[in-house]
């Protein structure tokens, strides 16, 4: 939200209010929803890097007016913030022709991971994840978090910096060597708009 993205006001009215109802339609016709109707957009920011982003319903459309670079990293076995549900939609809206910032717009998705590969999670209490990302059938959760800094190190350089060999590597449509970025194993994409 604070890069730019809007609440969908009208499917929040129409659909999900209708079909759904509870506290947060009930604070529509308030302050709260003058506030989502305005949008959360802040200037001071000049790039984002969400991981695993939910609650894509109450956005929709308003993905496209996403005014900075965006860096977005999903987990395609994500049961929080399905590959369904949330990832896909959200890396379409992002690269939607319409799209305000489309060709800046990067995907890092890893594809045998869960929502907990982006916390600490595996490390403390691995049982109660091992469905989202600490079982044995997962990539561990060090390797995808190390290749997940090292991606966004080089995103924040181009475009929070500014530096052009950072920004020559990640808007680069072909491949670039193991010395400017860590090279993708099987278990990841590094996807553009199309």
């Amino acid at each position: 939200m604070s890069a730019g993205a809007r609440f969908d006001m009208n499917y929040l009215r129409s659909t999900h209010c209708a079909e759904r109802g509870g506290s947060l339609c009930d604070s529509l016709d308030g302050p709260l929803g003058d506030l989502m109707t305005a949008g959360l957009s802040d200037p001071r920011f000049v790039a984002s890097i969400p991981q695993s982003p939910g609650n894509f319903e109450f956005l929709r459309s308003g993905v496209e007016s996403v005014s900075v670079p965006t860096l977005l990293i999903t987990a395609t076995r994500d049961q929080a913030s399905t590959e369904e549900g949330s990832n896909r939609p959200y890396w379409e809206a992002l690269t939607a022709p319409s799209s305000l910032m489309r060709r800046q717009h990067r995907r890092l998705s890893f594809l045998e991971a869960g929502h907990a590969t982006f916390t600490v999670a595996c490390l403390h209490v691995p049982t109660t994840q091992l469905n989202e990302g600490c079982g044995p059938d997962f990539t561990p959760f060090q390797e995808a978090q190390q290749l997940m800094l090292a991606y966004s190190l080089i995103f924040g350089r181009a475009y929070v910096l500014g530096d052009p060999e950072s920004s020559r590597i990640v808007t680069s449509q072909t491949e670039v060597s193991e010395s400017e970025l860590p090279p993708l194993p099987s278990w990841a994409q590094w996807l553009s708009a199309p």
